[in-house]
């Protein structure tokens, strides 16, 4: 999750800390030019191709959703019982 933060962060100079449930598209964290990137960034993250044609956008659309779906190994990822 730090990748992910640092990488918003890069992007979005001067926002500070991002919670949780900030929705990052409505708040223009991640713009339609960047979502691809963003992209690339998770798989290189989660170690594995996503297959977004087949994900709906409210699995990007928090560093919430994000974790729990594509980070394993997190306590509300996806591996957690």
């Amino acid at each position: 999750m730090d990748s992910i933060r640092a990488w918003l962060a890069e992007k979005n100079p001067g926002v500070g800390e991002i919670p949780p449930d900030a929705d990052l598209i409505e708040n223009r964290l991640i713009d339609s030019l960047g979502f691809m990137e963003f992209i690339m960034l998770l798989e290189s993250v989660t170690g594995r191709d996503l297959a977004v044609e087949t994900m709906e956008l409210s699995q990007f659309r928090t560093l919430a959703a994000i974790e729990k779906n594509f980070l394993p190994g997190t306590p509300d990822g996806p591996d957690a019982s």
